[in-house]
């Protein structure tokens, strides 16, 4: 089939697709739709949930009909009413109706596309019979099912199990991976082939002793809508492995292969394969693998973006992947301290980091609709402060206790195989599952066992691996909060404390996972406890907060944020910071969409309004450092060449503040120093030796910050962390091994970020460069700032700023600004913590049409510019000078000592540093 426009699905389609052919069928008989019990579908493309117009998109179809003609009859009658459903116009409730047409069916048993008038082709008695002749000699047989099992078990099987939480025996349910019955199994085999009517060929011998070897199944949840509700109709995947097996019995499976086995088969449930007998020779094929969507351009081009991948190599390595051509790069093995020991990192290479990226953007979203509502960590939209709401909003329903505890060794201890049966179920798709799996492997830190805890895509299979030990916990009674390894089972009576420690050890067990003993304890909520870096207390009103700001909270739980004037930010002091100030302070003019006129009289930068059609007078142009507009108002010529003949920048964006263009003069480049970047470029352990400077004063700067700012829980570790790392950054021997220690260190700071409160918004990780959310967006705009002064710097002083030293040289992009603005990122960090309190909802609009979804109100653009423009305006005492200076200063002079030392090896490159390293005689001359 092809959709004509583009068109977004469950990303589990058995209850679609049931809907599409009860429609077509009915609309073909003139009935109400109906699908008949000897129709079934088969839904291949599981995980795709996007459409596009003009893709393939496709199902298959398991007829039952006494004879050819009848099969083609009713073949064509169905085929008829899909085409008409899909020429007809859109009606709500009518799976893609008026949206499709079909495209061609192929008939899978004769392997060709099946032309109208053609009958279809049924399995031949002759592959059943020599399909029963391969299994026979089996003394072992695997049963994969390859869609959900639904099949209840038998009173008997349940014996002694009973609910964690009631004490009360469990009731009869379905067969899943502790315990599948196969005396039951095959007497319903049995039955389902007599019902069928089909001419079944088998031996006829007496049953044997069946027995259950191995049991490898994983419960899997299928949701899909029945008007305005939502059902559910889960089932078991995977495999089980059976033995003592007589000829009839093997004789059955063959046959059943065919038919799908337990309930709801009109769903598609039930369908299995003898593994043994190898592929399924008339298995229905997805139209496009899943692989391929993940590298769509879409989703390619972003990641290669955000890791500056060199144009075209991404697609370079997926031609490799399509011909089995591609291994992942050696990963870089770091090992950092963690607790009382230590941990090791696997980072992986750039190229791999930017296939990973574009598989975890795909797979992310469909996935996430798979995971537990109790899973909190790496998803979208959920993050530890709904954990800690839940906790209180749970204390309040009378949940007293609580089980808390990890796993031991967590990342290190996932097992391949059972990672291995989760992917295969999930996506069906071993292109995928293959791809994945070589990645895990490439990083593990044993062989068979471990995730990569440096890879870009292994918080996603770590959920994804946990999936049924949330689910085990929650269908035991257990109220489960789970924010990665670390979980909380909520309970109301102490006596059901040893109910939930097993349920939870029986869980973790399934998954050769342990609970850690040393973090295991039983929680009373009326006393104060700590968990997510919260610290929770039971007083007037339950509460939560972070551990390292315990003061009382409202009623909600939350900590009020002072109302501040919309124009105040009072800024964080940093190490370093005097109470200095410009003794003729340049301004910086802010000026918003509401200006129609800007022109230059009497020295004064005068503005007219829209609504006002006075002129204002706003500074004197001796004053004004940098102009700074918002919207399209008319500048007038005088003011230009002002602006030019000074160098003063002027920085222009639309009406919306985000899309940025900085002009200023264009300074005459220095040949001498260009001629010196091209052979500083192409030396390469010239550039690392530059690089490892830049890098690790970052690091050391956001190390100097985290030490001081109160708001960031456990601030000293993480700055001991932070230099740590700055320290193994020095003792770089590859730009690949720079990176890994730069994506650690901003792991770790945006990771503790991620866990501060910002007010009325939260903090979801970094997203760059497309971010979507106020924080991220913030951010991104402060960086631009700052990567637009330091091209003014290196223009001013002669330098090609389009030849980086770390940052690789693409197209419209100073690189080397990219390089030096890195000492100085942690004041835009510091100026957003600063702001957040000051910002409110109404200052963002989201779900705008056009290029930038999410629209930034002029007075908090203006409130969060005004406050780096201080904050690049504060005087403090760096490592490079005697006396105090402006940060913008600093900035300067960074790029002066690196001309300096282009120009003359022996003389140092200086970059910034927040505290002073020298002593005052060690001091150089300054500039």
């Amino acid at each position: 089939m092809q959709c004509q426009s583009d068109v977004v699905i469950s990303h589990q389609q058995a209850g679609l697709i049931y809907a599409l052919l009860a429609e077509a069928n009915g609309h073909s008989h003139r009935q109400p739709p109906a699908l008949p019990a000897d129709l079934i579908p088969e839904p291949i493309e599981h995980c795709r949930r996007l459409i596009r117009r003009h893709q393939n998109w496709g199902f298959g179809l398991t007829l039952f009909a006494p004879d050819p003609n009848e099969a083609q009859q009713r073949l064509r009658l169905l085929l008829s009413g899909l085409s008409a459903l899909g020429r007809q116009a859109v009606r709500p409730g009518v799976a893609l109706g008026g949206n499709f047409h079909i495209k061609e069916v192929h008939d899978l048993v004769a392997k060709r596309i099946l032309l109208k008038g053609t009958p279809p082709t049924s399995i031949a008695d002759e592959h059943i019979v020599a399909e029963i002749e391969q299994a026979l000699p089996l003394q072992r047989i695997t049963l994969r099912f390859t869609t959900p099992l639904r099949m209840s078990r038998s009173k008997k099987g349940l014996a002694g199990l009973r609910n964690p939480r009631t004490g009360r025996p469990v009731k009869p349910s379905y067969m899943d991976h502790r315990l599948f019955d196969v005396e039951v199994f095959l007497r319903r085999v049995a039955k389902r082939l007599e019902s069928s009517a089909l001419n079944v060929l088998l031996p006829n011998t007496a049953p044997g002793q069946p027995t259950l070897l191995e049991n490898h199944l994983i419960w899997y949840d299928v949701q899909y809508s029945a008007g305005e509700r939502e059902k559910h109709l889960p089932g078991a995947l995977g495999d089980v492995v059976i033995s003592g097996l007589s000829p009839m019995q093997i004789g059955q499976l063959v046959h059943a292969q065919y038919l799908h086995i337990g309930e709801n088969t009109r769903f598609g449930h039930g369908r299995f394969r003898i593994a043994q007998l190898g592929p399924d020779p008339f298995a229905c094929r997805r139209t496009v693998s899943l692989r391929e969507l993940a590298f769509e351009p879409r989703h390619l081009d972003s990641a290669a973006e955000q890791y500056q991948l060199p144009p075209g190599r991404a697609g370079e390595l997926v031609t490799a992947i399509r011909s089995a051509k591609y291994q992942p790069r050696q990963v870089n093995r770091i090992v950092i301290p963690s607790g009382q020991g230590t941990r090791q990192l696997a980072i992986p290479h750039v190229e791999d980091r930017v296939l990973q990226r574009a598989v975890h953007s795909f797979l992310a979203p469909t996935l996430d609709q798979v995971l537990e509502a109790s899973s909190l960590a790496y998803r979208r939209g959920r993050h530890r402060e709904q954990a800690a709401r839940q906790i209180q909003n749970a204390a309040r329903e009378g949940y007293s206790w609580a089980l808390k505890a990890d796993f031991t060794n967590f990342y290190d201890s996932i097992d391949h195989e059972q990672l291995r049966q989760r992917l295969r179920a999930y996506l069906a798709d071993p292109a995928l599952e293959g791809l994945i799996m070589q990645w895990v492997r490439s990083g593990s830190p044993e062989p068979e066992r471990g995730l990569p805890t440096g890879a870009v895509i292994s918080p996603l299979l770590a959920n994804l691996f946990l999936d049924e030990f949330d689910e085990a916990v929650t269908a035991g009674g257990g109220r489960l909060l789970r924010y990665a390894d670390d979980f909380v089972i909520l309970f109301k009576e102490r006596e059901a404390a040893d109910q939930m420690m097993q349920l939870a050890e029986q869980a973790a067990s399934d998954l050769k996972l342990q609970l850690n003993a040393e973090k295991t304890s039983l929680l009373d909520l009326r006393e104060p406890f700590r968990f997510l870096g919260y610290e929770f207390f039971c007083d007037e009103n339950w509460s939560h907060q972070p551990s390292s700001t315990v003061q009382p909270l409202n009623q909600l739980g939350w900590r009020n944020v002072a109302d501040l004037p919309p124009e105040a930010v009072k800024l964080t002091r940093l190490p370093g910071e005097t109470d200095e100030v410009l003794t003729a302070p340049r301004a910086l003019a802010l000026l918003g969409p509401d200006a129609a006129w800007l022109d230059l009289q009497g020295g004064v930068l005068r503005r007219r309004q829209f609504v006002n059609a006075n002129p204002e007078n706003l500074v004197p142009i001796e004053r004004l450092d940098h102009l700074f507009v918002v919207g399209f108002p008319t500048l007038h010529r005088d003011l230009l060449r002002y602006l030019a003949r000074t160098d003063t920048p002027l920085l222009l964006a639309s009406d919306n503040g985000l899309d940025e263009v900085w002009i200023t003069s264009r300074a005459i480049e220095d040949a001498q120093l260009v001629r010196q970047q091209i052979v500083c470029h192409d030396n390469p352990q010239w550039r690392l030796e530059i690089a490892c400077q830049i890098v690790a004063a970052k690091i050391e700067n956001y190390a100097a910050f985290a030490e001081i700012c109160e708001a960031i829980t456990e601030q000293a570790t993480l700055a001991d962390r932070l230099r740590n790392v700055a320290v193994l950054v020095k003792g770089a021997d590859s730009v690949e091994q720079l990176l890994g220690f730069e994506g650690i260190a901003a792991n770790a700071w945006y990771g503790h970020l991620s866990r501060h409160s910002f007010g009325r918004f939260q903090f979801p990780g970094r997203r760059a460069p497309r971010a979507h959310d106020p924080l991220n967006i913030l951010l991104n705009i402060g960086f631009t700032s700052l990567y637009h002064w330091t091209s003014h710097f290196l223009r001013i002083h002669g330098f090609a700023p389009a030849l980086g030293i770390y940052h690789e040289a693409r197209s419209q992009h100073a690189a080397l600004a990219s390089d030096l603005m890195e000492p100085f990122r942690h004041l835009v960090d510091a100026t957003l913590i600063d702001t957040a309190p000051t910002l409110r909802k109404r200052d963002f609009k989201y779900d705008q049409p056009g290029p930038f979804p999410t629209i930034i109100e002029f007075s908090a653009l203006k409130r969060f510019r005004a406050a780096l423009w201080q904050r690049l305006q504060t005087f403090h005492l760096p490592s490079h000078r005697k006396a105090a200076v402006p940060y913008l200063k600093s900035l300067e002079h960074q790029v002066v000592t690196l001309r300096r030392h282009l120009l003359d090896r022996q003389a140092p490159f200086v970059p910034f540093h927040q505290i002073p390293l020298l002593s005052d005689q060690d001091l150089p001359e300054d500039p």
